[in-house]
């Protein structure tokens, strides 16, 4: 995979009488040049599909398809453009079920027409194309023309050698076909289409709060604003949207507008409707989008889970340390991450774990995912952290870490969930594990393969950049240093939630017990440690939301500190939530410790014969 800068084909926007002709694509800069030439560097056929599948292209007519292709065309053939209700292979080999026609390929671009115009449907429809790589010259070896986009949907592949079933491509690589679909709508003077991105929508009880729409400007003017009606089970309302730019016809966008206030917690149906545009009535037939209002107590701080898997003798790894360093400066308390340290590239140090009980599998290092969903270069992962923040998670993580002895030996790490919704069937777990801050050891070097490097600014690159090919003195900071179960605790949140419903967890954790995989000690007694909770998915294993302790030093003193509270009563309960006078000596049950300062713990114990 290479970066390239060429033209980008971009249709215009053509207005005629009752009808206009509006570009779709999931390029989130169209305007730009720049893409990624995305290849195999193999002689073979590659089929290329986005799915649309947005209710403000819904009755439009697709007609052309048009595509840069990082290659001269005599170095390709057999160029095709299609349309499917679904991605078939037959016998290994593409077959669209609606239309195919020939592509032309000139001046590096793929441009092809449909011979009839057809209808978008409801339930979405594949538009791609095909190409058949015969020399290795160039950029032909890298065919395919993408660039970064978070859009689901936005790139699927197929090859005759390499991708040999359809794959979700945007999913591996978060990138996005760079293709252009050319549509035909019926439109007026003042046409405005809206669709809902995201299907479920939250907003806490009895407040007005903003929630997410799509608009596609179909009519024949800048849309300025539009009013729109609002209905939530039994909770209407209407309100005006001014747009901070104005949108030209033919554009797309996204952006918020106001409901509520709404009295009672659950999900109800939602469905808006943009009446008119620009205080003319708005013709279009597709001015109502209909989705799930989620009405919650309050709204959970949802703080993604990064994860990097890393090494001392990776010599592109300060990719990695640099990325994480970067993003605890700026998001300070809502940055989650955790580093583990890999033995192919380390000799015990900080290896805690074997790579084969990592949390997902790494191809290379370094690598990073977010809350377990999307992996990539560590130094990608701030592209994705606000994407991943602006998400509703399900509950808020309250995470503590305190020592239970004055001598400071023995670790508990508690994690509570608060959740904002109730479920009936919930599918969770919490996972819970330890990391350190301020680790150092002056044999420690780490391999370097950036020194002398240009390009990369910052006083993070300068260590980098400016130092030799093996960088002693580093600081290394949210290490995993003890994690025995990373997929999770069975059983650990219940099936049933209801809002008065707190699961908890605790780790206990003797600190000699922290060892690297040869049994070595290396925490050195100024580092701190952090205990870091995470609400996993039960069946994707994705990570719904994360948080971590407040740092706890290697002394006393810190335990004197956080212990000046006082237990004022103590209550127990079985895994059921009914309330027991004391539970059976081994069984598992629910301790529910008040303090004198008015806070409560909920921890699951194993009772013992005290």
């Amino acid at each position: 995979m290479i970066r390239n800068s060429l033209l980008t084909l971009l249709a215009g926007v053509t207005l005629t009488a009752g009808a206009a002709t509006v570009d779709f694509t999931y390029n989130p800069n169209p305007d730009s040049p720049d893409y990624t030439a995305y290849g195999f560097s193999k002689r073979e056929t590659y089929d290329v599909a986005i799915y649309i599948n947005d209710a403000t292209m819904v009755g439009s007519r697709i007609t052309a398809l048009s595509v840069s292709v990082p290659a001269e065309a005599e170095w390709l053939e057999n160029a095709t453009a299609w349309l499917s209700s679904e991605l078939i292979l037959e016998n290994k080999v593409n077959r669209p079920d609606i239309a195919s026609v020939s592509a032309t390929v000139s001046d590096r671009c793929l441009t092809a027409t449909f011979t009839e115009p057809y209808e978008v449907p409801a339930e979405g429809i594949y538009v791609g194309y095909s190409l058949t790589v015969t020399e290795l010259e160039d950029y032909s070896t890298y065919p395919i023309a993408c660039v970064t986009g978070e859009a689901e949907g936005g790139f699927y592949l197929h090859t005759s050698r390499t991708r040999l079933k359809w794959t979700d491509e945007h999913a591996e690589s978060g990138l996005v076909s760079a293709m252009v679909i050319t549509l035909l709508t019926d439109s007026g003077e003042t046409d405005l289409a809206i669709g809902m991105p995201v299907q479920e929508q939250s907003v806490v009880v009895d407040k007005v709060e903003p929630i997410t729409l799509s608009l596609t400007n179909y009519g024949a003017v800048n849309l300025t604003d539009f009013d729109y009606t609002w209905t939530a089970g039994s909770y209407s309302g209407t309100g005006k949207c001014q747009l901070e730019t104005p949108l030209a016809p033919g554009e797309r966008t996204t952006t918020d507008i106001e409901v509520g206030p709404c009295g009672s917690i659950g999900n109800l149906p939602l469905t808006v409707t943009a009446t008119h545009f620009n205080g003319s009535e708005n013709g279009d037939s597709r001015r109502t989008a209909q989705g799930t209002l989620i009405v919650m107590p309050f709204h959970p701080v949802t703080r993604p889970l990064i994860e990097e898997y890393t090494g001392l003798q990776c010599g592109y790894c300060p990719r990695g340390y640099v990325a994480m360093e970067e993003m605890s400066e700026e998001y300070q308390d809502r940055f989650v991450g955790l580093a583990y340290h890999s033995e192919g590239y380390e000799r015990g140090c900080m290896v805690v774990m074997p790579y084969e009980d990592f949390p997902v599998t790494v191809s290379g290092y370094p690598y990073g995912t977010i809350s377990r969903t999307e992996g990539m270069d560590p130094s990608e992962l701030p592209d994705y952290w606000e994407k991943y923040a602006a998400m509703t998670a399900p509950a808020d993580i309250d995470v503590s870490l305190t020592w239970t002895d004055e001598d400071c030996t023995v670790l508990q790490a508690t994690a509570t969930l608060d959740f904002a919704r109730e479920y009936n069937d919930a599918d969770m777990r919490i996972a819970i594990g330890l990391i350190a801050d301020g680790l150092q050891n002056p044999a420690w070097r780490q391999s370097n393969y950036y020194s002398g490097e240009e390009g990369l600014e910052g006083p993070l690159w300068d260590i980098f950049t400016k130092g030799s090919s093996l960088v002693g003195g580093l600081t290394f900071n949210d290490v995993v240093v003890y994690f025995p179960q990373t997929d999770g605790i069975e059983g650990s949140v219940p099936a049933e939630i209801t809002f008065d419903s707190h699961p908890s967890v605790s780790l206990e954790v003797a600190l000699k017990d922290i060892v690297n995989v040869l049994g070595q000690e290396f925490i050195n007694p100024e580092a701190t440690l952090r205990a870091v909770g995470i609400l996993l998915d039960g069946k994707t294993g994705a990570a719904l939301n994360s948080n971590k302790s407040q740092p706890l030093a290697q002394t006393s003193a810190v335990k004197t500190i956080a212990d000046s509270r006082e237990v004022v009563s103590t209550e127990w309960y079985d895994v059921h939530g009914y309330r027991l006078v004391q539970p059976a000596a081994g069984s598992l049950a629910i301790r529910v410790l008040r303090f004198s300062d008015g806070t409560v713990q909920h921890s699951k114990v194993i009772v013992t014969e005290d």
